[in-house]
């Protein structure tokens, strides 16, 4: 991956209002915060997460095994390129394969709602338009969406 991609990943995480900064101090493990969300991102036209996700999957899998009553939503996205079935298609197929990683890593399948939004929400970088989040609790204080399964 070129240097370009990965400083707009990190702007993208710097923005992205529903991260949750990591956790300090004592106490904090026994207190989930609200809405963690992890983001996983993919190729062009590509359901393969790419070289960073796996990391962030485990990290996923583990808070959401640490954590068994709160929700798992993983929501795939895709960049504008493409006709819109294709990329409802392949939001569908990252949340997919996102969803049978954290299924294999302990999470229960009948926990995890999956939900392709396609390139109904892109970003400014196309790169972080190609997309899973898997939001696990909550949303955050101040986010109306709700979940959708």
């Amino acid at each position: 991956m070129n240097d370009s991609h990965t400083v707009a990943r990190r702007r993208f995480l710097r923005a992205l209002p529903l991260m949750v900064p990591v956790l300090a101090g004592a106490g904090c493990a026994t207190t989930p915060p609200p809405g963690r969300v992890y983001v996983v991102f993919f190729e062009p036209f590509s359901a393969v997460p790419d070289v960073d996700a796996t990391t962030i999957m485990l990290q996923a899998a583990e808070a959401a095994r640490q954590y068994p009553n709160d929700p798992v939503q993983v929501i795939g996205f895709a960049d504008p390129e493409g006709a819109s079935e294709e990329n409802r298609r392949l939001s569908q197929a990252r949340a997919e394969a996102v969803s049978a990683h954290l299924a294999q890593r302990g999470v229960a399948p009948a926990r995890i709602r999956r939900s392709a939004r396609g390139a109904t929400e892109p970003t400014l970088a196309m790169v972080e338009s190609r997309r899973v989040e898997i939001r696990i609790g909550a949303p955050p204080a101040g986010q109306n969406e709700p979940y959708r399964g």
